[in-house]
Parts: C-alpha cells; sequence; structure tokens
C-alpha cells in the first residue's frame, strides 16, 4: 500500500544504497573484511553489513571508493579528478534526498551550489587533462560540460 504523499524513486536517480556500478564499495563496515566475517553467524553478518547501514555511513563508504578509485597517488585528495569523484557522489545522494523531499529549498540550493563547483572542475579538467576528463565521463555517468549552457 502507497502511503498518500510519498513519491517513488524516478528512473533517473539510482535507489538509496546502491553505488556507481564503478566503485568497489566494501560490503562490511569498519573496514573489516569478507574473510574475518566467514566465521559469524547470519545476525552478525547482517549488523556488519554496509546494507543494513546508516546512509550517511554508506555516503561515507562511497565517497572513500571514489577517492581510491581516482586517486593519482595514495592520500590523493586535492587532485581535480578526485574533487570530482566525491562531489559526484555526493550530488548524487543529494539527488536522492531531493527526489523524495520535493520542497526542501535549503538542500537545493546547496545541491545547485555542488553541481555548480563540479562543473567548473571539469572544465579545467577538460582543458588541462582531456584523456582523464573522458574516464571521469564516463566512470560517473556526466554529460559533457561543453555542451551545458553556461554564462560567462
Amino acid at each position: 500500500m502507497q502511503v498518500r504523499g510519498l513519491k517513488t524513486y524516478s528512473p533517473t536517480v539510482p535507489k538509496d544504497g546502491e553505488p556507481f556500478e564503478c566503485l568497489e564499495r566494501p560490503k562490511y563496515r569498519y573496514g573489516i573484511a569478507e574473510e574475518d566475517v566467514a566465521t559469524l553467524d547470519e545476525k552478525a553478518k547482517a549488523i556488519l553489513s554496509l546494507d543494513t547501514a546508516a546512509r550517511a555511513e554508506r555516503r561515507q563508504a562511497d565517497i572513500a571508493a571514489a577517492i581510491k578509485k581516482c586517486e593519482r597517488f595514495p592520500g590523493d585528495t586535492g587532485s581535480s579528478e578526485v574533487q570530482v569523484a566525491v562531489l559526484s557522489v555526493k550530488i548524487r545522494y543529494l539527488a536522492e534526498h531531493l527526489a523524495i523531499h520535493k520542497k526542501d529549498k535549503h538542500s537545493r540550493r546547496g545541491f545547485t551550489a555542488l553541481t555548480e563547483q563540479r562543473k567548473k572542475l571539469l572544465l579545467h579538467l577538460r582543458r588541462s587533462n582531456f584523456e582523464t576528463y573522458k574516464k571521469i565521463l564516463h566512470m560517473f555517468h556526466i554529460r559533457d560540460v561543453k555542451y551545458v549552457n553556461r554564462d560567462l
């Protein structure tokens, strides 16, 4: 039964908890490997699973996976490609929130700021390193910013 006023997810927004296809999100919380959980019972596995984690914890795991996927060297958090990856994860989670809470104007303002910041970083990345730019676009399913209407 559908509760009045609640909307279902739109097909363009991934369902809550689904990571990007390109990211290898760990299966368990707190950095626990699958080998360590193999001896535990099903209830303990469910508690430690990221599938049952809070939304904020899944978001942090996705951000960490995006950094790991795009970093140039271990510990890199400042390069353009890593910043675009982190912003893409944040934008996706905020898009999920805004799909449910359509009247949340304050979050919409933050969403606009994040998308504008990512657009500027993508323009910089396009000018400086086009191959990496294409890789990032493909990885996070982003449209080419050259064709986005911008007022400069």
